[in-house]
């Protein structure tokens, strides 16, 4: 059922943006807006049709980017979670200066981490693990504090190790938390990464926007945009496919509670 209705959510994100831009088409027809102000639909699907391999090799490197600094950040999120689960000590040390990486733009710090670390992929990536570790952070956190006492009573009282306590209880405890966290991590990854291509980049959407907006080519500047906006849907709902199938168990154990 659940997968019903993603697939139903996904053609909804589909359709209707499709019906709204033959709307545009209509009236952008209708009013005759300049071309270099907003450009007909049609024309931006042609542009990216002829433009496909450009767009496509641009959309791959913004993918890499956002994907690679999603995981690394979702990883060192989930890790100083646990160790403030664990060390509270390790919480009011550490907490302050993960706060402080958020409140600073991120678009002041792309230029720092340039002449750190070169203009390659690596601060395109650092930028996106940077916005998307916090999100996941608090909510793992969250989750792993949520757990039941009734249940951490039941493992006491079966003599349950350290390992077992967090393998079997605390950790699936907090996945319902986390996977929230997950969803929007992977969306500032994408902007992380867009961020870190506007500063300094050769390639990627990010670097494809700027320049066909230099260059005044329009039609291909509101078809990166497109691109980036298919990505982010994509990333989005491949997380959500996650968490329909690792949460499966936690579905199942409500439907024997409800049958009880």
């Amino acid at each position: 059922m659940r997968i019903k209705n993603i697939l139903e959510r996904i053609t909804c994100f589909f359709l209707v943006p499709l019906f709204l831009i033959f709307l545009l088409e209509v009236f952008l027809r209708i009013i005759k807006v300049p071309l270099y102000v907003l450009p007909l639909p049609s024309e931006v699907l042609k542009t990216m049709i002829n433009s496909r391999g450009i767009l496509f090799s641009h959309s791959l490197a913004t993918m890499n980017e956002a994907a690679v600094g999603f995981l690394l950040g979702s990883a060192i999120g989930v890790i100083l979670a646990v160790g403030f689960f664990y060390f509270k000590s390790l919480e009011k040390i550490l907490s302050p200066y993960v706060f402080l990486t958020q409140i600073f733009p991120k678009i002041s710090l792309a230029p720092i981490l340039l002449i750190w670390l070169g203009f390659g992929m690596l601060p395109k990536v650092v930028i996106s693990a940077l916005m998307s570790l916090f999100p996941v952070m608090v909510n793992m956190l969250t989750g792993l504090r949520s757990t039941p006492t009734i249940r951490v009573d039941l493992f006491n009282s079966l003599f349950a190790s350290k390992w077992q306590f967090f393998l079997k209880l605390y950790f699936p405890n907090s996945l319902i938390f986390l996977f929230p966290g997950l969803k929007s991590a992977i969306l500032l990854a994408i902007v992380g990464a867009i961020v870190g291509e506007f500063v300094s980049a050769t390639f990627g959407l990010g670097y494809l926007i700027q320049v066909s907006s230099y260059q005044t080519n329009i039609n291909l500047c509101f078809g990166a945009i497109i691109a980036l906006l298919i990505i982010t849907i994509l990333f989005y709902f491949v997380v959500e496919m996650f968490e329909y199938f690792i949460l499966r168990w936690q579905r199942l154990e409500c439907v024997n509670e409800r049958r009880m």
